[in-house]
């Protein structure tokens, strides 16, 4: 690397004297038999090191050398591999605990281990929970690379993997790993398992190029599938393990969802392929997805600061003064009191939304007025399984609420429009070499 007429080699030497270069901003190993013969100052010593100035003319040096020196570095670095970019792969990353502290950075390609697969990631969702991690109101793991909502195919295979093989399309569970011992692991709740780490939450996620995963997340894609809708397993599995797992929706009942994020749509969804009559309510923030909530067919949406949502669900109910079921999946506190005031007597409450901070509520309508109040929290095996044979059947169009699919470089535009809202579900494809992500239909 040249510099005030001295070509700079690692370690500092130099071809003239022993004066020490610049402090190098990048240094990358080559093989000394796969160095081309007029590189000798790369050659010599079987590594490449770039100074920062160097794109810089050298004092006293002509236009002409110069450029010529600096496409002869370029011509270097793309033929034999060594661009950083090709060294390590970028993951975005929550790097320390609290508010902010979110970069794409420089993170090594994993390599599996006995039990584990290597996916090369093509699709990655924007999910609440990211949002809450980037605030630093959900607890994680940093350093750790996030996003659990992905989607990919299999590019390598640990020890002991015999069901899967590179070039499978698959989709991956959140969970990473669980204790396998407590009363839970026991019944099959491994989502509540007390030891219960998560994939981009304590363990790194798949908002990076590659991630890997034990064998025993990972989920087939139909062949139907594409990789987008593949990365909205995981926020559909919710709601199947909320509506079909922890409650159950009947033909004809009606079903009030507070909230109309992605969970809260998908829910919405869901309940229609069951039969139900469908009200969505939102606020004025919200208008774009109470749009979608429309597209995608459900019977009314409801703007909660111009019309009054106790009337218009008086109506639909024939007199019985709310919704049978309520899904509350905003989490905040307005939705809550707004759950417990238009759920009927001996309706159900099912809350889906997590919160950022403690709430304060009068709970005694859950006495006076009978309401079941039941929690639901992650997914189970038989959920996402259910959530791709929604998929593959067509009764559920998770694409219809992808808003927006970006490269994962466009992370803060991503995340600004997942914070306010601007359509419904954000995809990022962190993979540096994106596939086509529309599958056909095989006949």
């Amino acid at each position: 690397m040249r510099k005030a007429g001295r070509w700079c080699l690692p370690g500092g030497r130099t071809t003239r004297g022993s004066r020490p270069c610049a402090p190098m901003s990048w240094v990358l190993t080559m093989p000394a038999r796969r160095t081309p013969r007029n590189c000798a100052w790369v050659r010599s010593v079987g590594r490449v090191s770039a100074a920062r100035s160097w794109h810089r003319k050298p004092p006293g040096g002509s236009l002409s050398s110069w450029g010529f020196g600096v496409l002869r570095v370029l011509w270097v670095t793309t033929k034999y591999g060594l661009m950083p970019s090709e060294v390590d792969m970028r993951g975005l990353r929550k790097l320390a605990p609290g508010p902010g502290h979110m970069k794409l950075v420089d993170v090594p390609d994993p390599e599996p281990g006995p039990g584990e697969v290597k996916i090369a990631v093509q699709a990655a969702g924007i999910c609440g929970t990211d949002l809450h991690i980037a605030h630093g109101t959900y607890a994680s793991s940093p350093p750790v690379t996030l996003g659990h909502e992905f989607s990919g195919e299999v590019s390598a295979v640990g020890a002991d993997v015999a069901d899967f093989e590179i070039g499978d399309r698959v989709m991956s569970e959140p969970m990473a790993a669980y204790c396998g011992r407590c009363l839970f692991c026991d019944r099959g709740q491994m989502n509540l398992c007390s030891e219960r780490l998560s994939y981009g939450v304590n363990v790194n996620g798949g908002f990076a190029a590659s991630v890997v995963v034990r064998k025993g997340a990972i989920h087939r894609l139909p062949h139907n599938v594409d990789f987008v809708s593949g990365a909205m397993t995981e926020p559909l599995a919710v709601c199947v393990h909320a509506l079909t797992e922890r409650t159950k929706i009947d033909g004809g009942q009606l079903v009030l969802v507070l909230g109309p994020g992605p969970v809260g749509l998908l829910a919405a969804m869901l309940a229609k392929t069951h039969g139900a009559t469908v009200v969505v309510a939102g606020t004025t923030q919200d208008q774009s997805r109470l749009d979608v909530a429309r597209a995608v067919g459900v019977d009314l949406t409801v703007t909660v600061d111009e019309v009054d949502l106790a009337e218009q669900l008086d109506a639909l109910s024939k007199g019985a003064g709310g919704a049978d079921i309520t899904i509350e999946a905003a989490g905040v506190a307005r939705s809550v009191e707004a759950a417990f005031k238009n759920t009927r007597k001996g309706g159900t409450i099912v809350q889906l939304g997590l919160f950022d901070e403690p709430i304060a509520l009068d709970y005694s309508p859950v006495a006076l007025r009978e309401l079941n109040v039941i929690g639901s929290f992650a997914q189970s095996w038989s959920s996402f399984e259910g959530a791709l044979e929604l998929m593959a059947q067509k009764r559920v169009n998770v694409e219809a609420l992808v808003s927006a699919i970006l490269p994962l470089n466009e992370w803060e535009q991503a995340f600004h429009r997942a914070e306010q809202k601007d359509g419904a579900k954000i995809i990022l494809t962190p993979g540096k070499r994106i596939k086509a992500f529309r599958v056909k239909d095989a006949e």
